[in-house]
């Protein structure tokens, strides 16, 4: 098996929502698909309802292409089989996923001294799952945040009802 992992970038865009559109998200209604558009912009703040998936898939799409959704992608065999979400500690501490499903976010205090990478939230295609497909993004998150002078990588882990940590 032939893995591949590359950074997000705009020329990728049509992947990365294809990818969302035909991805099931374990345990949630294929409807709700986030497109994980709220863990990478503070655009949700001021909104009574969350936005439906197409107007959810519209902001995905403007986002990679403005850099707002950052991460990489996961390739085997020359397919895209998954794909996690990382940006800097201080974007993500903005993020409306963070503050709504780790409430403990909104007490801690970015070290402005400190550059972080933070990962949370990875889609891996169903056919795909156990094969370490997200070991090898998290360890190619590590390698390039210290290329990029990162000082260290923070992780976040959610499970669904359906999942097992391994």
């Amino acid at each position: 098996m032939n893995i591949e992992i590359k950074k997000l970038m705009p020329e990728y865009v049509e992947e990365y929502i294809h990818f969302f559109d035909t991805t099931p998200h374990d345990d949630l209604d294929p409807a709700n698909t986030c497109y994980c558009v709220s863990w990478c912009s503070d655009d949700h703040r001021g909104m009574t309802e969350y936005p439906s998936r197409e107007e959810r898939r519209v902001m995905a799409a403007e986002y990679v292409k403005c850099g707002k959704i950052q991460g990489y992608l996961a390739y085997v065999d020359g397919k895209l089989a998954g794909r996690c979400n990382a940006n800097t500690r201080s974007e993500c501490m903005n993020c409306g996923g963070w503050l709504f499903t780790m409430p403990k976010v909104r007490e801690m205090q970015a070290d402005s001294s400190e550059k972080v990478k933070s990962v949370y939230c990875f889609l891996i295609a169903p056919e795909m799952k156990l094969k370490g497909i997200a070991k090898h993004l998290l360890e190619y998150v590590c390698q390039d945040a210290v290329e990029s002078g990162f000082d260290y990588t923070t992780s976040f882990l959610h499970l669904s009802k359906n999942c097992k940590a391994r």
